[in-house]
């Protein structure tokens, strides 16, 4: 049987999942959780998964981003997984505010291929919603002066700011953390 193709919403087919959906089986109730926290709204909570590795816990929050980006209500899914690339605190923190900005765009687009897309940051701008453009340009541009001061400690508090600048703008970003341990 030939892959299924997905819809420009990402029906179909995963988006970040590995697997498809029809076949991630058993967790169904969990994963129903995780989505219930996302449209909890003012009442917002955290929710922190300990499992021991292997188990197929990155595979269950990537599978939240794909339900979550498929159903388009009102937290945006924003996934971001620790990797040994992130040699340190300055680069993780700049990955997270490159893949935080691309899984921006990508679901303010209705568009879940520009959530893997190879984009840099000049890419996102010219792509990045009107609604969002002033506060992204303002973070990025701050991005660009601390790089330049070569300040570690200001840099990473500017990446990891990017939710709490989003929300102060009327988003709503669900953020999904992996590789923690």
């Amino acid at each position: 049987m030939p892959p299924k193709m997905p819809d420009k919403h990402g029906h179909g087919r995963p988006i970040l999942g590995r697997i498809e959906p029809d076949e991630f089986v058993g967790r169904e109730r969990a994963l129903e959780q995780v989505l219930r926290l996302s449209s909890q709204g003012k009442n917002e909570r955290g929710l922190l998964l300990l499992a021991a590795p292997s188990i197929g816990v990155s595979e269950f929050l990537r599978q939240a981003y794909d339900e979550l980006f498929r159903r388009h209500d009102d937290a945006i899914p924003i996934y971001f997984a620790l990797t040994r690339n992130d040699k340190s605190a300055v680069g993780a923190a700049r990955h997270f505010l490159q893949t935080f900005l691309q899984q921006l765009v990508a679901y303010r687009r209705h568009d879940p291929l520009l959530s893997t897309a190879a984009l840099s940051i000049n890419d996102l701008m010219e792509m990045i919603s009107p609604g969002d453009y002033e506060w992204v340009e303002r973070l990025v541009a701050a991005t660009e002066r601390v790089r330049a001061d070569e300040d570690a400690q200001a840099m990473v508090r500017l990446c990891l700011s990017a939710p709490q600048r989003a929300a102060s703008s009327g988003a709503r970003p669900f953020i999904l953390l992996d590789g923690l341990e």
